[in-house]
């Protein structure tokens, strides 16, 4: 190719009105072309792009302060600047790296205790700690805050106790229904020591569990009267009974309320001519008055509840009533809509010693 490149082969002529052609010039960039370069000035720009790299890194490295010093022993003038920017040669070693030895992994059996098992000691009642385990008991007498209380103490051993809902009776004085829910924590997760409680009203002697707080194993309903917390149960038992029993006029009032929006009650009111009229006859309806008028009746079932001026009595309480002491007698009877439970009566005698009239 370079052989038809060659100028002598080319003839350039120059006249009026052809092209015009710059001899000079287009024979020069033709020699150009055919000129070769030597070889060691491509690689020489190679060879000088390194050193300078060499160079850069030759005064970032450790040793760059004899470097430095060097320059000052041939260059005394340049001390001064030397001495401000030299820096100490720190010797460097090469890191070692180790693995980082894996974590055995554990079985979580037990529950890790805020206090010693052994120096747990209750702050309520409702509560107690016995023999490596959590004992607690519900009863009507239990109020907001001990519900409050055992949260705190079942905390001691990592355990939720939760209250999903209570109800009071009427006049806010026992419990007649609670939703109990028990959860284990371990590491802020609920594990499967879920119980739910269902309703109970009283009379009951109390809802007693237990939980064995190394294992976490629960029982519900156990013998209760094994426990020491069989006292409390009975003490608040009796408690509820004997309010019950002192304001039961004020609790048949709400019942007579609540039956009669469902026409599931039926009285009887027998006022103080109506008591004259029986006892002068001796018509039977239910009662009657014997010779010596005293009060007796037909027929008295456990299922009959017997109320005397407003507070609950006993059988033998009414049979020492005279014509004279009662003022008034009322009969309720009360069929609960569900078949499963069977009617109940109640018997209201008032006497002239209550003050205030039915």
């Amino acid at each position: 190719m370079k052989v038809f490149l060659s100028t002598t082969h080319f003839t350039f002529i120059n006249h009026f009105g052809g092209p015009h052609f710059n001899k000079s010039l287009l024979k020069s960039r033709i020699e150009m072309m055919n000129k070769s370069k030597p070889k060691w000035m491509g690689v020489g720009k190679y060879f000088l792009f390194v050193a300078m790299l060499w160079l850069c890194a030759a005064f970032t490295k450790p040793y760059r302060a004899e470097i430095a010093a060097k320059i000052v022993e041939e260059v005394p003038e340049l001390k001064e600047f030397a001495e401000n920017k030299t820096t100490i040669k720190t010797t460097l070693k090469d890191a070692v790296f180790q693995e980082t030895p894996l974590s055995k992994k554990t079985k979580i059996t037990n529950v890790t205790l805020l206090t010693p098992v052994d120096n747990l000691v209750s702050q309520t009642k409702y509560v107690i700690f016995n023999e490596g385990n959590i004992e607690w008991i519900l009863t009507p007498m239990i109020k907001p805050a001990d519900f409050v209380a055992i949260q705190k103490e079942f905390h001691k051993i990592n355990y939720v106790f939760s209250v999903t809902h209570i109800e009071y009776d009427p006049l806010s004085h026992h419990l007649l229904d609670a939703g109990l829910r028990i959860d284990r924590n371990e590491k802020g997760k609920s594990l499967a020591h879920e119980h739910f409680y269902p309703k109970f009203k009283i009379p009951v002697t109390g809802i007693y569990g237990k939980i064995d707080i190394k294992t976490g194993y629960a029982t519900i309903g156990g013998r209760l009267s094994k426990s020491p917390l069989y006292q409390v149960a009975l003490d608040d038992q009796k408690t509820a009974d004997d309010w019950v029993g002192e304001n039961r006029e004020k609790y048949l009032e709400f019942e007579l309320n609540e039956h009669r929006n469902t026409n599931t009650v039926h009285s009887l009111n027998y006022s103080l001519d109506n008591l004259n009229y029986i006892s002068q006859t001796g018509v039977k309806n239910r009662f009657y008055f014997d010779k010596n008028r005293k009060l007796r009746f037909e027929e008295f079932t456990g299922r009959t509840e017997l109320v005397i001026d407003g507070k609950t009595n006993q059988l033998s309480n009414a049979k020492k009533l005279l014509f004279s002491d009662i003022t008034c007698i009322n009969f309720h009877d009360f069929y609960p809509p569900s078949d499963t439970i069977r009617h109940y009566s109640v018997i209201a005698i008032y006497t002239k010693k209550f003050k205030k009239l039915p």
